[in-house]
C-alpha cells in the first residue's frame, strides 16, 4: 500500500460522514493492536519452547500479515483525525523490566546451538544495539 492510497482513504474518511466514527474505530483498532502484538510475542516465547509446535498448526506469517494490516489501517486512521500521542516511556516501569526479562530469556533459549563463548557476545550485541536505539529514539530526554 503506497502513500497515495493512504491519502486517498483518508480524503475518503473526510468527504463521508464517518470522521466522527473514525476516533471510535481508531480507538478499537490500537487496542487490537496492542493485543495481536501481545499473541505475536506469546506465540514466540510458545515456538521458542517447542520448535516447530506454531509452525505446524498455524502460521507467523498470517499473524504478521494481519498485525501489519491493522498497523496501515491505524496510519491511514491517524492522518484522517488529529490524534498524537507523547512517546516518553518510563525506564524504571516495570514493563519495561519485563520486556528486558523476556528478551534475555528468549535470546538465551535461541542461541542453545551455538558455541558457548559466542552465546554471550550475541546477547551482548543485541543488547547494544538495543541501547543504541533507545538513545536515539530518545535523544531529547
Amino acid at each position: 500500500m503506497n502513500i497515495r492510497a493512504i491519502q486517498s482513504f483518508t480524503l475518503q474518511l473526510r468527504k463521508e460522514a464517518l470522521l466522527p466514527y473514525a476516533g471510535v474505530a481508531f480507538a478499537l483498532l490500537a487496542e487490537a493492536f496492542e493485543i495481536l502484538l501481545f499473541v505475536f510475542a506469546a506465540l514466540i516465547t510458545v515456538e521458542a519452547f517447542l520448535p516447530g509446535f506454531i509452525s505446524l498448526t498455524g502460521s507467523f506469517v498470517k499473524l504478521a500479515v494481519l498485525v501489519f494490516a491493522v498497523f496501515i489501517v491505524l496510519v491511514a486512521l491517524s492522518q484522517a483525525i488529529p490524534v498524537s500521542f507523547p512517546f516518553a516511556p518510563d525506564k524504571r516501569s516495570k514493563v519495561v523490566w519485563i520486556g528486558i526479562t523476556w528478551l534475555a530469556f528468549v535470546l538465551t533459549l535461541s542461541t542453545v546451538g551455538f558455541p558457548t563463548l559466542a552465546v554471550p557476545v550475541i546477547i551482548g550485541a543485541v543488547f547494544a544495539i538495543g541501547a543504541l536505539f533507545w538513545k536515539v529514539l530518545f535523544r531529547g530526554e
